[in-house]
């Protein structure tokens, strides 16, 4: 199982959330897009992704409910596959 941390590269303040969330999420798509990144494509991969192409912020809430749901979809995908496997 992998687990990365994508951060803005401005974290001197709490300002400008929107702004460090696409530098976040850009990092985010870079590496899916990479081909190497070894992460579950969840629907919450999908909402990423819907996000970063509508340059859309939708608020730190709705993130990190995002990001809750990717690890819990993640772990279901990874707990199937260890008991099919």
């Amino acid at each position: 199982m992998f687990i990365y941390h994508f951060k803005s590269d401005t974290n001197d303040t709490p300002t400008d959330p929107a702004g460090k969330f696409a530098q976040a999420l850009g990092k985010l798509i870079t590496k899916l897009d990479s081909g190497e990144s070894n992460l579950v494509e969840t629907s919450a991969v999908l909402e990423f992704r819907d996000l970063h192409e509508r340059r859309h912020f939708p608020g730190l809430g709705y993130v990190k409910k995002l990001s809750i749901k990717h690890h819990l979809e993640t772990l279901a995908d990874f707990h199937s596959a260890d008991n099919h496997g």
